[in-house]
């Protein structure tokens, strides 16, 4: 083998093995994406957790009753609408991280279709809709709210309680 066949041995190698660092990159860039839309997954619904368990600890049991079951924000003291305001403020927070997670391709499809499907329910109640509709105005992304508004509601928004506390009553 001459010193010319042998460079071009080793050319044709190197090629290769360019290649094959290629193919391997690829797959551990796939493999980090994976990772990083299920770590993103996980801290959404961590955060929801989190968010949840902080207004059943702030909350009072009243205000939230009211806030689901008003007819109208006339219905709440001023206080009471200023709490209510704050913690949904919280709740639109978190759903517009969610909405940049998936608008920039890290959250998953099927998770952003629920997140909105339950906030198109959500703000079919009439405390929660005024408050989104003034959040719209400072705090909203344009696009956020025309996903959340471009649903329509579902068919049964205020399902029938799974407990009517019936047959447990105490001899």
């Amino acid at each position: 083998m001459t010193l010319e066949q042998l460079g071009s041995l080793v050319e044709a190698i190197g090629g290769i093995s360019v290649f094959v660092s290629l193919i391997a990159l690829a797959v551990q860039m796939r493999q980090n994406t994976k990772a990083i839309r299920a770590e993103s997954a996980r801290a959404a619904e961590a955060d929801w957790a989190t968010m949840n368990t902080e207004f059943s600890l702030h909350m009072s049991t009243e205000l939230a009753m009211k806030i689901h079951t008003a007819k109208g924000i006339d219905e709440l003291t001023p206080e009471e609408l200023m709490q209510a305001q704050v913690t949904l403020r919280a709740v639109w927070h978190q759903l517009t991280s969610e909405y940049y997670l998936y608008r920039d391709g890290v959250h998953d499809e099927s998770i952003w279709q629920r997140r909105l499907r339950w906030c198109r329910d959500y703000v079919e109640m009439p405390v929660v809709r005024y408050l989104f509709e003034e959040e719209r105005r400072v705090l909203l992304e344009p696009d956020l709210y025309s996903a959340v508004m471009s649903l329509s509601p579902s068919d049964d928004v205020n399902p029938p309680p799974l407990y009517s506390g019936e047959g447990l009553e105490r001899e």
